[in-house]
């Protein structure tokens, strides 16, 4: 673009050393070594990726800070790149010099800078990991500023879960993009190296080892973050879901919230629901959640998808047996009449308190049912609805588009049933606050309530 314009300013990139491990890395870094033209990557290198960093570039990394980039073998060298290695990549007076020495150069460049992850602030530079993101808190007393759930999370449960079935079963392999902790991977990590493969910033890569496994008799649990799944599609329907091969992947962070544009979990079910063959299941609570685990690990048919609650544990302490092998079964939990709430995953408990006000206000006892499966429509349910409900509505924490709730609209099109379909609105949201969102998107039980009621007159 810069010679397009003939413009002759410098083009810089700046990347970090995990962010190495992902195949889009290589590819710029392949494409941009081949331009011949004025081109500074500035690399980085603090030894760390969100956990640690796990691979073979790293080996040559660890080298290249060693010799203080005099090694003989040299990644970057190695693609055509000229090379500047800074030892002390928090020193501007340093930075200053190597910057000057590239300036205007003519041809492409590396600057390898070797940086302290948390530099400036003790607890980060002992504690990497735990620092890479945390909730605002009180320097002197180290006490957090806003409420931190220090209770049973559905990710805890996952790492005791899948800790207990890895100790009886070798088969089981647990596998991350860099996030273990967040993903369920945190103490089985420590416990099972030998079943543990964390592939660094690479989900695509991720998603194709997981099947690759699956397809040789292995038990592969893959844990990605939702704001990451579209790096995953081509991945999620080439490798896993053409070839059937019955790997278990978790969705952790699915749904509406207040964070920043580049980490939003509203668009997982339009990736991965409407891909053929992934079963995409929906928990409301810790019962259903380590059933449909269990499932998925070891039924051999299909490649599974769960969509973990974003949300505290709820535990009803209900026995749920861990068979979904009936696909596409909803659960119809209380039987009623002229409306049905569908609520999806974790908005399973925002359909219970429409259900209670509805009935409260209006006197009617409407049908709640938990459709669990995602990725499909349970069409003997819905059409029994046919004959005592005039209005469905459904309920998704995601956006509405390609979404859950557009199947059973589809459904109902050619039928005399209203249906009114709740969630997200295909947006880039950033920082918004989630009371704004729930009240813009109509996702309070009041403004649920108010739709219906117009619905039905």
């Amino acid at each position: 673009a810069r010679d397009l314009k003939g413009h002759h300013g410098n083009i810089i990139a700046v990347i970090g050393d995990g962010s190495l491990s992902g195949g889009e890395a290589y590819e710029g870094l392949n494409n941009a070594a081949a331009s011949g033209k004025n081109i500074i990557i500035l690399v980085n290198d603090n030894d760390m990726s969100i956990a640690e960093n796990y691979g073979g570039l790293y080996q040559n990394l660890a080298l290249l800070r060693q010799t203080e980039g005099r090694a003989e073998n040299n990644f970057f060298k190695a693609l055509g790149f000229d090379y500047y290695y800074v030892k002390e990549g928090n020193n501007i007076e340093a930075l200053i010099e190597a910057f000057s020495k590239v300036k205007d150069i003519n041809h492409p460049v590396v600057i390898h800078m070797h940086t302290i992850k948390g530099k400036g602030y003790q607890d980060a530079e002992e504690n990497k990991e735990a620092f890479h993101w945390v909730m605002p808190f009180d320097l002197e007393t180290k006490e957090p500023l806003v409420q931190v759930n220090r209770d049973e999370t559905y990710s805890s449960l996952a790492d005791k879960f899948l800790s207990e079935k890895a100790s009886k079963d070798n088969k089981i392999i647990g596998i991350t993009a860099a996030t273990p902790a967040i993903v369920g991977l945190s103490s089985f990590r420590n416990e099972h190296k030998a079943q543990y493969i964390d592939v660094g910033i690479a989900e695509e890569h991720a998603v194709a080892f997981a099947s690759a496994i699956a397809s040789q008799g292995g038990k592969p649990v893959l844990g990605l973050m939702s704001s990451f799944v579209q790096r995953t599609y081509d991945q999620l329907s080439q490798d896993l879901a053409i070839n059937n091969n019955p790997a278990l992947i978790m969705i952790y962070g699915g749904g509406i919230s207040g964070g920043d544009v580049t980490h939003l979990g509203v668009f997982d079910i339009p990736l991965i629901a409407n891909i053929p063959n992934i079963v995409y299941l929906a928990p409301t609570n810790k019962e259903e959640y380590l059933a449909m685990m269990e499932w998925g690990i070891e039924q051999d048919k299909y490649p599974v998808a769960i969509r973990v609650p974003n949300m505290q544990v709820v535990s009803t302490g209900k026995n749920v047996k861990a068979d979904f092998s009936h696909l596409n079964t909803y659960e119809k939990v209380i039987e009623g009449s002229e409306v049905a709430v569908i609520g999806l995953g974790s908005f399973y408990h925002l359909g219970e308190k429409v259900h209670k006000k509805l009935k409260e206000t209006t006197g009617i006892n409407a049908t709640l049912i938990n459709p669990r499966f995602i990725s499909g429509i349970d069409e003997v349910l819905l059409t029994d609805l046919l004959e005592n409900h005039k209005l469905v509505i459904t309920l998704e924490d995601g956006i509405l588009d390609g979404g859950f709730g557009e199947k059973i609209s589809r459904f109902y099109g050619d039928k005399k049933m209203k249906v009114l379909n709740f969630g997200a609105t295909k947006e880039f949201t950033d920082r918004v606050p989630l009371e704004e969102l729930y009240k813009r998107y109509h996702l309070t039980d009041e403004l649920i309530l108010s739709d219906i009621k117009e619905a039905l007159k």
